[in-house]
């Protein structure tokens, strides 16, 4: 337990300068650019998802090694048979599942869009056994003014992964295009290139199925969920539940506002991510850690949060909670005096703008 506390206090104070490849990217006269990305989803100690989305319905390559002039022979990827149209035509996504790697290790890739555009960056795998451990977690990133801010900060501090609380875009989720606040580079050099994150689903994200095609539908996958959006993976003794609050946040609320009850598919979701989560709070992957924390948009201060989240996560010993959705930072220990700081809510303030 001391080891994972010091570890956890290395998470919030160090500062290091980020090492090894500085990703770029070159841009073709014409031809193919990244319209997203290339971005990194589901960190393993084995595994990187790496994703991106072309302006233009070309073949691509990925080559990728554990040394920078030294990559494996390109490796052809094509858009994926299932991608959604947005706008009368097929989305020009593109995803590969970088398998059988080393824990703990930095892997060096080159994405290239045939007579496009190619970005080459770098990643590190998840350590099995890290002397410290080091996150970064934002919520309600929007229109993202604080890119630049935020791009210096994680380069800075290099965490393993980023907890990414939701509401990536600024106004709905069937606004495909405004995904790009958030997974389209802005520099060479983006962060989005190289640092992994998990994802929950704010309010803002819904309304379409871009949501679910940008993440869950590879998130899921890799984290084996059985109800959408709600997973867990353990992380250095740390684990790390991330969870889809918008059936009661904002579909059951809704309802209920306009004096009506929300309807049974809502209702049967809730049901069955309460039983999912209380399932998942008693397997030996949650029991046997030393750290449990859970992710989600809507806050505890949120009166449907409120009505479900507790009862589930402090019996289950869950140290943290924290979410978004507000605009406002914010931070409580458990309504319940038997079980006070024992379970921490923090709420974080916006990385939309300014403040």
């Amino acid at each position: 337990m001391k080891k994972l506390l010091k570890r956890m206090q290395a998470m919030c104070l160090a500062l290091v300068l980020v090492l090894g490849l500085v990703p770029t990217a070159f841009a073709a006269d014409d031809g193919a650019q990244f319209k997203n990305g290339p971005y990194l989803l589901a960190p393993k100690t084995n595994s990187m998802v790496v994703v991106w989305e072309s302006t233009e319905n070309v073949a691509a390559t990925i080559a990728y090694g554990t040394e920078q002039d030294s990559l494996c022979d390109p490796i052809t990827v094509n858009v994926d048979e299932d991608a959604p149209d947005f706008q009368g035509a097929k989305m020009n996504l593109y995803h590969y599942k970088l398998d059988h790697l080393q824990a703990g290790t930095r892997y060096y890739y080159e994405v290239k869009l045939e007579n496009g555009e190619t970005c080459q960056a770098s990643f590190r795998t998840l350590s099995e056994n890290p002397d410290e451990i080091r996150m970064i977690s934002l919520s309600d990133s929007h229109i993202f003014a604080t890119r630049n801010e935020l791009d210096a900060a994680v380069k800075n501090f290099n965490p393993d992964v980023m907890l990414h609380c939701g509401d990536l875009v600024e106004g709905t989720g069937a606004q495909a295009e405004q995904f790009s606040f958030w997974f389209h580079g802005k520099a060479a050099d983006d962060f989005i290139h190289s640092y992994p994150v998990v994802y929950s689903s704010g309010n803002h994200d819904q309304g379409g199925i871009y949501f679910d095609t940008y993440v869950y539908s590879i998130q899921d996958e890799e984290y084996g969920a059985s109800v959408e959006g709600d997973s867990s993976f353990n992380y250095a003794g740390i684990h790390i539940i991330t969870m889809n609050s918008n059936p009661w946040g904002l579909f059951q609320m809704n309802s209920e506002a306009t004096g009506q009850q929300a309807d049974e598919a809502t209702l049967k979701t809730i049901e069955n991510a309460m039983s999912w989560l209380k399932s998942d709070l008693e397997t030996d992957a949650a029991k046997n850690a030393d750290f449990r924390m859970i992710m989600m948009h809507h806050p505890v201060s949120d009166a449907y949060t409120k009505r479900y989240i507790p009862d589930v996560i402090e019996p289950g010993n869950v140290d943290l909670m924290i979410s978004g959705h507000t605009h406002s930072y914010a931070r409580a220990v458990s309504s319940n005096p038997e079980v006070g700081a024992g379970t921490v809510y923090l709420t974080h303030q916006d990385a939309r703008t300014y403040n």
